[in-house]
């Protein structure tokens, strides 16, 4: 789910993580603690939702957590326990609530920098200090019937074991000696070697398990080198360092991948002052100081293909001398598939296409792209390709001007048709038939985003409150509806037959997509948020909240929809 709000004028609707930590100031009192909101200022009609469940009503802070009694209509405030790394570390305290109606306290200590914390990089000396590392090293479960919180069992040392899918590979101590162990599984290594920069504790950065579990590659923040270790031979193999211009790390979001047992590869990309540049790197797991630099340019990024494993690209070959050249007519066109195993490099073009392209959802792998005539800024015609099968088709649109996006059944794309000057028309392009279907709508040319929902609907934010289209595909042709659907996981029903909305007049409305009909399902008061989302078991989330950045929940449902 992705957090999003819409703004109305008496209220404001906002889509949110139902189990997401409401901070109060640290020395909150029952005076700080808000008056819960009665439900019948909100389901003003009986007929459209119906109250399933009444969800706890809890405020936490750093020292404590607060649940309403609603029998009692009382607050009542449990202190956390003292944590035991507080003398030496800073901890930071989050009260979360489980998937299963359960309740956890995670705390997580952040070590401060102390040792080399200013650099030298750019064009002249800039002072950077890093960001401070943060460790879950404290979990606690709270028992509301009780009052009590019980530690978790703790592993790695002392850490707090991790819940299921929550797991770190952390550099642990035991006797002075460091070791690697994963906080989920307490698989552990031997005592390690010393390592220049590294101390407990620390997380490894983006880990990866060979398929086997036998090997664990990975790299530290703010260090270039490359680590594997082996369990079997409980061995720390040094691959070697990844030596790029960034500060710190040579890689912002690096993905250590196995292609088998014994080789990975290392992508991603880093942001200079000059623009992204892109890395991948190959070696062989078993053997020192062997990794390689295969790949190194601005443009363009690279994508993964499977069976075998190959990274692909398009234009210049791997042996242009710098990253920076500019690929002349003959290259820039050219598809490049590079197999790390064979680390052999396979050229070839396509007529007219100098794109990977949008992928069409439907089955055949074919994918879309825009045709340029040469020396050309302007679209003439759409050219659908397989890279594979050797498919090629070109399908002209008048006044092309771009691609939205694929529906997610691959029969429709958005195309977007210029109508001069200021505006374009949105279009749906029919890939079975390639006919356009009509009507066309006409929408400010800066705003050609559009997002899928379902099948046959798709929105259009314009880039203002409560202003979004919303088009509906028929066998009658396209039909829009202006207003609030800016929309994320949580807005559309499970089937994609509703979508939540807010309306502009101050409601939380559902919209049937099939139809195009709206029913009312609450009323959004002056001053207050209502949260909603819509469950995987068909259920609406509700809550209410005042305020924007010291938010206090007002209530809390579970209702069911009798649309």
């Amino acid at each position: 789910m992705h957090m999003f709000s819409f703004h109305l004028l008496m209220g404001k609707l906002t889509f949110f993580f139902l189990s997401s930590l409401l901070l109060l100031h640290p020395e909150a009192r029952q005076a700080d603690l808000p008056i819960p909101i009665d439900p019948k200022e909100i389901f003003t009609s009986s007929n459209a939702v119906k109250i399933v469940e009444t969800l706890p009503l809890y405020v936490a802070d750093q020292k404590q957590v607060s649940f309403y009694n609603y029998e009692k209509q009382q607050w009542f405030t449990y202190l956390y326990p003292k944590f035991p790394l507080a003398q030496r570390e800073i901890p930071t305290a989050y009260f979360t609530e489980n998937p299963d109606g359960s309740y956890m306290l995670k705390v997580d200590y952040y070590i401060p920098c102390t040792d080399n914390c200013e650099v030298a990089g750019g064009e002249g000396d800039i002072d950077f200090t890093p960001p401070r590392a943060a460790f879950t090293r404290e979990r606690w479960h709270f028992e509301l019937t009780t009052g009590q919180f019980t530690p978790f069992e703790t592993i790695c040392g002392d850490y707090a074991r991790a819940i299921k899918g929550e797991g770190e590979w952390v550099v642990a101590t035991s006797n002075s000696k460091l070791y690697l162990c994963n906080t989920e599984t307490g698989q552990s290594s031997k005592p390690l070697p010393a390592i220049e920069g590294v101390s407990a504790p620390a997380i490894l950065r983006y880990p990866a398990l060979s398929a086997d579990g036998h090997k664990l590659a990975f790299t530290f923040y703010y260090l270039t080198s490359v680590w594997v270790y082996d369990f079997q031979q409980n061995k720390l193999i040094p691959l070697g360092s990844m030596s790029t211009s960034a500060i710190f790390t040579p890689l912002d979001y690096p993905v250590i991948d196995w292609i088998d047992n014994e080789r990975i590869v290392i992508e991603g990309a880093t942001n200079n002052y000059g623009g992204d540049e892109y890395y991948l790197y190959a070696a062989d797991a078993s053997v020192e100081d062997n990794l390689e630099l295969f790949y190194h340019r601005f443009v363009p990024y690279l994508s993964k293909l499977t069976n075998p494993t190959r990274f692909m690209w398009i234009g210049d070959s791997l042996e242009a001398e710098s990253p920076e050249a500019t690929p002349d007519q003959t290259q820039e066109c050219t598809f490049h598939e590079f197999n790390p195993l064979t680390k052999k490099d396979m050229a070839y073009q396509i007529a007219d296409v100098c794109s990977q392209g949008l992928i069409i959802t439907d089955g055949s792998n074919d994918r879309l792209t825009l045709n340029y005539p040469h020396e050309s800024n302007t679209p003439q015609s759409i050219i659908r390709f397989n890279r594979k099968t050797g498919f090629h088709q070109e399908i002209p649109v008048e006044n092309l001007l771009g691609l939205g996006e694929v529906s997610p059944d691959g029969h429709y794309v958005v195309v977007s048709i210029d109508q001069g000057q200021q505006d374009f028309q949105v279009a749906v392009l029919d890939l079975q038939t390639n006919m356009r279907l009509k009507p066309f709508y006409p929408t400010p040319k800066q705003y050609n985003y559009v997002e899928w929902i379902g099948n046959h609907t798709f929105r259009q934010s314009l880039g203002e409150p409560n202003s979004t289209n919303l088009y509906s595909i028929s066998n009658s042709g396209v039909s829009v509806q202006s207003g609030d659907f800016s929309y994320a996981s949580g807005g559309a029903s499970p089937d994609k037959r509703f979508l939540l909305y807010a309306s502009n007049h101050g409601t939380i409305d559902i919209l049937n997509i099939d139809t195009f009909q709206s029913m009312t399902i609450a009323q959004i008061p002056n001053g207050i948020t209502i949260g909603a989302v819509w469950g995987s078991d068909g259920l609406i989330n509700i809550s209410a909240s005042q305020g924007d950045y010291d938010a206090k929940t007002l209530g809390r449902w579970r209702v069911k929809f009798n649309g």
